[in-house]
């Protein structure tokens, strides 16, 4: 189907999990190679809402050559987002590109912290297509058809496309982006070598992780096999980073489960970080909107749900980097209770020092809406007046932490 103009393949899952995966061709690539086409299917398999689509200008898309190049690719990932948006609520969205396809999800994730997870395969910071471009010269490109390899389709590319690339910085890009990102390299790739694949995870900000993987090539599209294993890679990180600890009443580990199917009978795992600074004030978080549980509502500076092979300190120090920016924090331990009801888990309490102004933290926006320091004097007699704003267990906080 056409997208503002744009030939996409939509896959719809049968079980709606609200999570959207978006996949995005390489340099003159089409949606329909193997690679791509594989891979939705298998997301779409576990649950994923999936969009493939070719960029303007190329392939079954409309437009002309003329109008193919970077800046042009964003603002068509934009409409992709903003039709699949008009579909459905999703909770969870994930961009993946291959080589010059992970650029483009770099670029666009960094802009839009709504973006929870980006995987990027055999991109590096300087291909040498821009970089051997002579001025106001054509290139000259061809690529295999999808179902008939020995036959190509033949692009010749404006210099205009080289200028625009000039104006995007991978770097800057990756320092931006703060939410989970997967570099995924291939050690027979001739094209991106794995070693400069690799600068890019090293400069990328964590949550992050970096796989090289044996045998893989650059256009390992041509090889099923290759496209299995790399695909495997993929399906193995998004299902570990959408897993959460599954405990007994006693908080033993029995299992884990994605966090879109937890039922009301399961127990997880939770985490809180409540901070302070030397005047006494109390650091609150507005939790976003969107959120399931407790949306727009005020509670602890940091929280979150432990997931595969996570204890809950290491949980709660990754959460405080990733909310807050914060670093190479000691947090104290306190109580550890159980909650029942609608949802039922373990919280873990820890508590740390910290003294910033609100314009040092570094805000996930796609998890807070705002954090704000509190006079507890003050903060006490809002919660008596408005508790409505604030999660239920709030006051239990205070008295545990108070003047500690």
């Amino acid at each position: 189907m056409k997208i503002h103009g744009l030939d996409a393949t939509i896959l719809k899952p049968k079980n709606d999990l609200g999570k959207l995966a978006i996949l995005l061709p390489s340099f003159l690539d089409t949606k329909n190679y193997n690679h791509i086409k594989f891979l939705e299917k298998e997301l779409n398999s576990i649950g994923y809402f999936t969009i493939s689509f070719d960029p303007t200008g190329v392939w079954e898309s409309d437009g002309t050559i003329e109008q193919y190049n970077m800046s042009q690719y964003l603002r068509d990932l934009e409409n992709v987002i903003k039709f699949a948006k008009s579909k459905n609520k999703f909770d969870e969205i994930v961009l993946i590109g291959h080589s010059v396809g992970g650029q483009v999800a770099i670029f666009y994730a960094s802009e839009h912290p709504e973006i929870n997870t980006v995987i990027s395969i055999m991109t590096v910071f300087e291909d040498s297509l821009v970089k051997n471009w002579k001025e106001d010269s054509l290139r000259y490109s061809k690529r295999d058809l999808p179902n008939d390899p020995k036959s190509f389709k033949d692009f010749a590319i404006p210099f205009t496309y080289k200028k625009d690339k000039l104006k995007y910085n991978l770097d800057e890009a990756l320092k931006n982006y703060k939410n989970n990102i997967l570099v995924i390299s291939g050690n027979s790739d001739t094209k991106a070598d794995p070693k400069n694949v690799k600068k890019v995870y090293d400069m990328a900000n964590e949550p992050k992780k970096y796989i090289n993987i044996n045998g893989i090539s650059h256009d390992y599209r041509q090889n099923i096999q290759e496209v299995k294993a790399v695909n495997k890679k993929i399906i193995d990180y998004l299902y570990i980073l959408n897993k959460v600890t599954i405990v007994d009443e006693n908080d033993n580990i029995i299992g884990y489960k994605n966090r879109n199917l937890i039922r009301r009978e399961d127990i997880y795992r939770a985490n809180g970080l409540w901070i302070t600074n030397s005047k006494n004030e109390i650091l609150l978080a507005q939790r976003k909107f969107t959120k399931k549980n407790d949306p727009g509502k005020w509670g602890p500076a940091v929280a979150g749900t432990i997931e595969v092979e996570e204890s809950y300190r290491k949980n709660i120090i990754k959460e405080a980097y990733e909310e807050l920016g914060l670093k190479n924090i000691k947090p104290i331990k306190g109580s550890k209770y159980r909650r029942y009801g609608e949802h039922n888990y373990f919280v873990q309490r820890f508590c740390l020092k910290v003294n910033k102004k609100i314009s040092e933290f570094r805000i996930a926006e796609n998890e807070v809406e705002q954090i704000k320091w509190y006079n507890q004097d003050a903060l006490l007699k809002l919660i008596k007046e408005k508790p409505e704003i604030f999660v239920k267990t709030l006051p239990d906080w205070i008295n545990e932490f108070n003047n500690k």
